[in-house]
């Protein structure tokens, strides 16, 4: 059985080369929304994972998830 998860892209602040950009975001953020927005589709077929697609916005990505998990074979 087919099903999906959508999540919002973020950034790891861990990994920014800029120190100054990085504690622009706040004192102790670590993570943080991507800008601009993202989304991030996993499709699962018995808890594999075999889609993973990136939208523009949340619209998107749930239309593209629905797509995909209709089309369930016999």
């Amino acid at each position: 059985m087919k099903t999906y998860s959508i999540e919002q892209g973020k950034y790891d602040l861990r990994w920014h080369k800029s120190e100054e950009q990085s504690k622009s975001f706040g004192p102790g953020m670590t993570i943080c929304n991507a800008s601009p927005a993202c989304f991030h589709v996993s499709i699962l077929n018995d808890n594999k994972l075999v889609a993973f697609i990136t939208r523009p916005s949340y619209k998107e990505a749930l239309q593209m998830a629905k797509e995909f998990c209709k089309n369930e074979g016999p």
